[in-house]
């Protein structure tokens, strides 16, 4: 351990702890999959996922860390009052299924594992961005089945079976996948190079903080801030989505005391200020997330969102840049129609200068290493040797399983997209995607950028993207079919689990256990998520008026699916012509040269990263960031910087559990109002 905590040292991270570097070194591996962890799995999915699926569509939000804390809570609370210990082996894997769990799809913010996929793709099939964009009848019964059978709102209906197979095909491909490379990998950057991995070592020791015994007064601030701030987000979530629903399901018509998800502004300030979008939001948990983030991300973020969206679009707008905006969008109108016009091509060349600065930082963790006097002495033969007592599975299995997964994508994707299975069309050989981009993807880039990203986080704990490597690619293979941009295409990157799986090591939890908890997590997630979701959608359509931020963000969404999904057709070159080169290139530019300056001068590079960030973001979400760091700068003077540096995490944690709870109660009486109505009607 001396040469990672001396590497530390040298990349400038030696204020990352190191207490779980020494105090568990020498303790044996043990299981962290017992029968606890199964009554675990069954709490979130039978108590937390109904209330999580219907948050997310009525709000938009989550319980997140909110659903962990809770379990974890209630398991250690349980345990005390039996008299028994919740090991760290088996508290970790409650947290790491709790995050499986509970896990959203980004952007329309859905959870129910592959169901929720199946809702989303349904929606899309029928709505009406794909019908203008004459897309509805060519999406494959693969994707979603017919319009009519859509109408019947019931995933028991056998027109269902090959959405169903290929979701089910994709995530166990999936799953494979990350068990076959994530680990080879981890080897390689964990075994061989000896990297410190320093975010899996934070993440250890606060995942196993609550299993370590304290002290009574340091319990007690955990526990008055947790509770003080629970309370604050059941109320809240009340206000904000209790009424709404109840007033829904009770009386049959919604009243919102508090616009969700936002106050849309633009339509009474276009006079003022044309082409810009404004909106006021009044999501209280994005005032705790302020209170976590770095405060200069947070600032960053909102002077580029303001700027971006608010400050920069008047002039252009009467510069003839902002060509597409008209008089009477609101503001998710107007955010597309900018970005269409500028800001997509912005955006690109922002991600593309995020991706070179962290290859470059990359390297210079590495150079600044070799001359501090750390040269790095590789010893390949680990790789044939199996550590000892670690639940470690054959290398030679983790690369059968990476080829028999990737090549398993491939023949899937060729299947569905060329030849035609499961009600797709069958294309001729002139028409059919290359074979040889999906071999390139599977095989070449998924374990190269794999590498790439498991090797930043070893070293300093970040991560790095090619962006819009698969757009291009689709735009650049002559393929004209519409039904690529919904294939599962094996475009992957397992980076992440090399930190799992150190995370696994630091607290000695075997192997083997991440294996049980992910085949249960499977089978408990997708059962719950069938049950949950085939309810909800056979009380209406979603999205519909009951569920506000749905109706009013998922238009939204769908429309920028079908602006893409859309651009390979005959005539549709609106998002060709949305992405500019020389606008690509010159944003890559100036923010490469903002990191270039700014790294130069000392000043942090937090200020460029939120700044890349707030190019796209909602106003309603900066908005509502800024006053959270307004609140945050409040309670500062009072509590003072190191306390609430403490006490934040925990602040949010409560009020997401707080939020959940409330969730959870309104989901309970909406849907015991459904059920009883159906028995007297």
């Amino acid at each position: 351990m001396a040469e990672d905590r001396e590497l530390l040292e040298a990349l400038g991270l030696s204020d990352i702890r190191s207490d779980v570097m020494d105090k568990w070194s020498d303790e044996p591996f043990q299981s962290g999959f017992s029968l606890k962890i199964v009554v675990g799995a069954l709490f979130i999915a039978l108590v937390m996922l109904p209330g999580l699926i219907y948050m997310g569509l009525c709000v938009g939000t989550h319980i997140g860390s909110g659903a962990e804390w809770v379990t974890v809570l209630l398991f250690l609370e349980l345990s005390r009052r039996s008299y028994k210990t919740l090991k760290r082996q088996e508290l970790f894997m409650i947290l790491y299924m709790a995050q499986s769990l509970t896990g959203m799809l980004a952007g329309i913010m859905l959870s129910g594992g592959l169901f929720a996929n199946l809702i989303w793709q349904q929606y899309l099939k029928g709505s009406e961005a794909f019908r203008n964009f004459n897309l509805t009848d060519q999406m494959p019964r693969w994707f979603s089945p017919e319009l009519d059978v859509l109408a019947e709102r019931t995933f028991l209906h056998s027109a269902w079976l090959p959405a169903i197979a290929v979701v089910v095909l994709s995530m166990i491909f999936y799953k494979v996948q990350m068990f076959g490379l994530g680990y080879l990998v981890f080897r390689i950057t964990s075994d061989v190079e000896r990297l410190p991995f320093p975010l899996a070592r934070v993440a250890a020791e606060g995942a196993t903080a609550l299993a370590e015994s304290e002290e009574d007064h340091a319990s007690s601030w955990r526990w008055s801030v947790f509770s003080v701030t629970a309370v604050i987000g059941v109320v809240w979530g009340w206000l904000y989505m209790g009424i709404p629903a109840l007033s829904g399901a009770l009386f049959g018509s919604v009243t919102q005391l508090i616009p969700i998800p936002f106050l849309d502004l633009t339509r009474y300030t276009e006079r003022l200020f044309p082409s810009s979008a404004l909106a006021i939001g009044f999501n209280l948990a994005l005032v705790f997330v302020a209170f976590v983030l770095p405060w200069r991300v947070t600032v960053a973020g909102a002077v580029s969102c303001f700027l971006c969206q608010v400050v920069l679009p008047p002039f252009l707008f009467r510069a003839g840049i902002h060509r597409q905006w008209q008089p009477g969008f609101n503001a998710l109108d107007t955010q597309i129609a900018n970005s269409l016009d500028l800001w997509l091509s912005v955006g690109i060349g922002a991600a593309v200068s995020v991706a070179l600065t962290g290859i470059w930082m990359a390297c210079g963790t590495g150079r600044m290493a070799s001359r501090k006097g750390i040269k790095a002495s590789y010893d390949w033969s680990v790789l044939r040797r199996k550590p000892e007592g670690r639940g470690d599975h054959p290398l030679s299995l983790a690369v059968v399983l990476f080829l028999i997964s990737s090549l398993g994508f491939v023949v899937l994707v060729h299947g569905l997209v060329n030849l035609g299975w499961l009600g797709g069309m069958a294309k001729p050989a002139q028409e059919r995607f290359p074979l040889w981009i999906l071999c390139v993807f599977a095989l070449l880039w998924t374990p190269l950028n794999t590498y790439i990203h498991a090797r930043l986080a070893g070293i300093a704990g970040q991560a790095v993207t090619l962006p819009f490597l698969r757009e291009g690619s689709f735009f650049l293979s002559g393929y004209r079919h519409p039904d690529i941009w919904v294939a599962p295409i094996p475009l992957h990157d397992f980076g992440h689990v090399s930190t799992l799986y150190k995370q696994l090591e630091l607290t000695r939890v075997k192997f083997t256990s991440l294996i049980q908890v992910e085949l249960l997590s499977m089978v408990v997630l997708s059962l719950a998520g069938c049950l949950v979701w085939n309810y909800l959608w056979g009380l209406g359509s979603i999205p519909s008026m009951r569920y506000p931020f749905a109706r009013e963000m998922w238009p939204f969404f769908a429309k920028n699916m079908a602006l893409w999904t859309s651009a390979l057709g005959e005539g549709n070159n609106m998002m060709l012509s949305a992405v500019q080169p020389k606008v690509i290139l010159g944003a890559a530019g100036a923010f490469t040269l903002m990191f270039a300056a700014m790294n130069w001068s000392g000043i942090p590079l937090a200020f460029y990263y939120g700044a890349v960030a707030g190019v796209g973001q909602f106003p309603y979400v900066a908005v509502t960031m800024v006053v959270g760091l307004l609140a945050r700068m409040a309670v500062s003077r009072r509590l003072g910087a190191e306390n609430l540096k403490r006490y934040a995490p925990v602040m949010m944690a409560g009020f997401s559990a707080g939020f959940g709870i409330s969730g959870m109660m309104v989901v309970s009486v909406v849907l015991l109002k459904s059920a009883t109505s159906s028995l007297l009607y």
